[in-house]
């Protein structure tokens, strides 16, 4: 199912891009969709970017080389980037850099834990495994460059892409399997590291714990990312094709969206409901889900709602104060400077008075009205909440 070039279709929707200073060659986002970082290369800037939910940025740091790979940690605190200058960069939620380490060649890929306890790191010819403090634990010959690494959460499982094999390796450095496959550009693994995707020339795997293949796609092109959600559902994909896919756990395609550049970067957040997205065009994009964007609807029109509240009780403020004007402009009037009090000036002060007076009701009516619209569309986001953690399909 293909997007238009406004970035809808039947399913997901895309809520915005940025223009980043050159080719942006990876990307990764937090769980609850709040953070995205990006890694951009080229002539015009090498940077590290991270930006907020609503594509704002908060901060990007300049590296020696083109960024290939980041990787940021559930919460945001930690944010991890490989770069062609050959060196592995741990930043926290502000961007600062905690450390970087020198390896033996470009860093293709890096990746790491929600805890920040480990990173581990691919380049030419090597995996490497750190700690928090970076701290070299182990790293392992492969003998061709290490495009691709990921490591479950735990740090119990590593699995690397290099060469034409997939390697999966335990948290000591031991070889559990390897699969041949063709050249391996990215590599993902799920939490409980029950299942691995897998992208390479033309092709996209998915294999179980034991190494065996499931299922396979053939794109136009070379699969330059990969990404999958926690519970194996789904898995998304970028390809030299220019374009962005996604698939069911049975490996059926469920859409796909059609850039203006070579995808370097993708990944999806846990519960599939967010895919975000690096392209050689420049931009970095963001899509939802048909249930994300009902649920950002809802909260937007809550916030609106909110804002209208605003707006009214600061109305309710103002006629209060202007009540209180016209009542004393009367009381000089009539009191101090003896005027009639059935003097059109003074008939047409003590209408607007009645007028500001009516209308104090009349906005605390509306008050209540928007609040219990408040109070529905909170009920309904949590209904579709509950719905979506016990599985439910939702009619609407």
């Amino acid at each position: 199912m293909d997007f238009d070039r406004d970035g809808r279709n039947e399913g997901y929707c895309m809520l915005w891009k940025y223009r980043a200073d050159d080719s942006v060659w990876s990307v990764s986002i937090t769980p609850d969709g709040e953070y995205v970082v990006a890694g951009s290369g080229g002539w015009y800037g090498k940077y590290v970017y991270l930006f907020n939910k609503r594509g704002e940025l908060l901060w990007k740091y300049e590296t020696g080389g083109s960024v290939y790979s980041v990787s940021i940690t559930p919460d945001g605190e930690y944010v991890v980037a490989g770069s062609e200058d050959k060196h592995v960069y741990l930043f926290n939620k502000r961007g600062e850099l905690l450390w970087k380490y020198e390896t033996d060649g470009w860093v293709y890929s890096v990746s790491i834990t929600p805890d920040g306890d480990y990173v581990v790191a691919g380049s030419w010819r090597y995996v490497y495994l750190f700690n928090k403090r970076g701290e070299l634990l182990w790293k392992y010959e492969t003998g061709g460059s290490v495009y691709s690494v990921s490591i479950t959460p735990d740090g119990e499982y590593v699995v690397a892409g290099s060469g034409w094999r997939i390697y999966l390796f335990n948290k000591r450095g031991e070889l559990l399997w390897k699969y041949w496959t063709g050249s391996v550009y990215s590599v993902s693994i799920t939490p409980d590291g029950e299942y691995v995707v897998a992208g390479s020339r033309y092709y996209i795997y998915l294999f179980n714990k034991r190494g065996e293949l499931l299922w396979k796609y053939k794109t136009d092109s070379i699969v330059n990312s990969v990404s999958i959600t926690p519970d194996g559902e789904y898995v998304v994909a970028g390809s030299r094709d220019d374009h962005v896919y996604l698939f069911n756990k049975e490996g059926e395609l469920l859409w796909k969206y059609e850039t203006d550049g070579i995808v370097n970067s993708v990944s999806i957040t846990p519960d599939g409901e967010y895919v975000v997205a690096g392209s050689g065009d420049k931009h970095v994009y963001l899509f939802a889900s048909p249930q994300a964007m009902l649920i950002l609807e809802m909260k937007n029109q809550i916030k609106q709602c909110k804002n209208e509240i605003e707006e009214y009780e600061n109305q309710i403020k103002q006629n209060i104060t202007l009540i209180f004007i016209l009542i004393l402009i009367q009381v000089i009037l009539i009191l101090i400077l003896n005027w009639d009090w059935r003097s059109p000036v003074v008939i047409i002060i003590s209408l607007a008075t009645i007028y500001y007076i009516i209308k104090i009701p009349y906005l605390l009516i509306k008050i209540k009205k928007l609040e219990k619209e408040i109070l529905e569309r909170e009920k309904r986001i949590i209904i579709r909440e509950l719905k979506k953690l016990i599985g439910e399909e939702d009619e609407e």
